[in-house]
């Protein structure tokens, strides 16, 4: 996927976004701000794989609600970064709930290791297979059983800490 194709995705989950959130202009900076970085992170992956990587087929509102969870998380991580690249303090509600609702507290992120198991509010129970980053660039390799392999952005991902006795088979 080229910028221009990957914009216009961008564009078109902006466009049916609710009214209130940030500008399209906002948006389009934020984008190119991001950019250089996803489109290294894409050829990365386009080299690394060797061909279609097989998944098991899901139903329609399992999609769905993945979905909606990156779209939430993208939607909080742009709204974040808009704003600490003005110097403006982002509201305690967007008008959504989204702000506080997934955003964790450093001391939980800090928390999270390989091996532990997470409760995600779309994807359920899963092991933690590996992490990388600190803080709020901390991100989590989650194995789902229900929902497969994740990669999680901890900072605002919906999870919490289970004890093992609560993990799934």
């Amino acid at each position: 996927m080229d910028k221009e194709e990957m914009w216009r995705l961008v564009e078109s989950i902006h466009e049916k976004a609710p009214a209130g959130g940030s500008s399209a202009e906002r948006v389009r900076w934020a984008f190119e701000m991001a950019w250089p970085d996803l489109e290294a992170k894409l050829r990365a992956i386009d080299t690394a794989t060797d061909g279609p990587v097989e998944t098991e087929p899901r139903d329609e509102k399992t999609l769905l609600q993945e979905l909606l969870s990156e779209v939430r998380e993208l939607s909080i991580a742009i709204a974040t970064l808009s704003a600490e690249s003005k110097n403006v303090a982002l509201p305690d509600d967007d008008g959504l709930g989204l702000k506080n609702r997934y955003r964790n507290d450093t001391s939980l992120v800090r928390r999270i290791k390989a091996g532990m198991v997470l409760e995600h509010s779309s994807f359920g129970a899963g092991r933690v297979l590996k992490t990388d980053g600190a803080d709020t660039r901390k991100v989590a390799i989650v194995h789902f059983p229900e929902a497969g392999q994740k990669k999680l952005l901890l900072r605002y991902a919906p999870v919490s800490i289970l004890e093992d006795d609560d993990v799934p088979s």
